[in-house]
């Protein structure tokens, strides 16, 4: 799995329920299904449980509080759309882990309003958790309303008001232009699909930071086609730039059916990175410079966050997750060399 930086809210953890199925000696799950009461549990094994998180000071939270209720047997995935290898990675990965940790997964698609929407509806599931990717402020809010536990994922929050996993967007992306100005290109384009969200926004904010410390004769393009609803293409609107920094695979995709159809040579006439790594790109030619962003490890980090919050097992503060990229660099990416 990628590696990954874990950051806590708080120095005060406080303590666990690992903490206090050690002290009561007994299993983590056993400690679990004391405090929901379950009837498989001898009530001298209970009383030792709760004995344990007496001396500890542990105090079982809301989420591990609705063990006994049911609710967080099924967990809500709220994701834009599964055809993007992006989100079909994220999805694999937290059922991989749900399913090993015996929750159910409620999968609903949609974007903006319908991301809101699904959450809504997510409490007449008896769903008390979600895991969401992208995300919004009207999101966050239909989350707090709807009282869920929640894991962002692809999302970075300048407080963390829930457990989030993202990357690092600003600092791949300002390092790959600045790679590219190392090179001699001099005009240099950034693809965005959306600027609506957090990763995008670093991306952007990357991108224009590395075009700000280059030389004067360095310009940067910022193209989001959903700002422009004009924009059916990419080619045309590079305003000549000489290599181009793609933001997901779709966008790569089709960018590379263009040049080859109006016969732009990569990379002689054009070098281009993809934010993004999908297997064709390797039997493509030139083999495409990619950035792995791992999904299927930011799926799995979500889902194992979300399971340790439910069970009472994390860090009392949010956490926020940070899955390092792989850039892999290969042959779509050249000096800048005169037509």
């Amino acid at each position: 799995m990628a590696s990954a930086d874990r950051t806590v809210d708080s120095a005060d953890r406080g303590p666990t329920l690992k903490d206090v199925a050690r002290l009561a000696e007994v299993s983590r799950a056993t400690a679990s299904r004391a405090f929901a009461d379950h009837s498989s549990i001898a009530a001298a094994t209970r009383m030792r449980v709760l004995d344990a998180a007496r001396m500890l000071g542990y105090t079982l939270n809301q989420p591990a509080r609705s063990l006994k209720s049911g609710r967080i047997g099924l967990v809500g995935v709220v994701l834009p759309d599964l055809r993007d290898p992006f989100y079909a990675h994220i999805a694999a990965g937290i059922d991989e882990v749900l399913q090993d940790q015996g929750f159910a997964m409620i999968m609903i698609m949609g974007r903006g309003g319908d991301q809101v929407a699904a959450i809504e509806r997510l409490r007449s599931h008896r769903v008390g958790s979600v895991i969401v990717a992208p995300t919004s402020t009207a999101i966050i809010s239909a989350i707090r309303a709807a009282k869920l536990v929640a894991v962002h994922v692809h999302t970075t929050h300048h407080s963390l008001v829930s457990d989030c996993v993202t990357g690092y967007d600003y600092e791949v992306v300002r390092g790959i232009a600045a790679e590219l100005i190392t090179l001699g290109h001099k005009r240099l384009a950034l693809l965005l699909r959306s600027p609506e969200t957090s990763a995008t926004r670093g991306r952007a904010a990357g991108f224009l930071s590395a075009i700000d410390a280059a030389p004067s004769t360095v310009s940067g393009r910022l193209v989001a086609p959903h700002t422009d609803p004009r924009i059916t293409s990419w080619l045309p609107h590079l305003d000549g730039a000489s290599a181009v920094i793609a933001g997901d695979a779709g966008i790569t995709s089709r960018l590379l059916q263009e040049a080859r159809n109006r016969g732009v040579c990569v990379p002689r006439d054009l070098s281009v990175v993809s934010l993004g790594d999908l297997d064709w790109m390797t039997a493509f030619d030139p083999p495409i410079s990619a950035v792995d962003l791992h999904p299927h490890a930011m799926g799995r980090h979500a889902a194992e966050t979300l399971v340790a919050r439910l069970r009472g097992d994390a860090p009392a503060p949010p956490v926020e997750i940070r899955v390092l990229p792989t850039v892999n660099r290969r042959g779509s990416i050249a000096p800048f060399r005169e037509s």
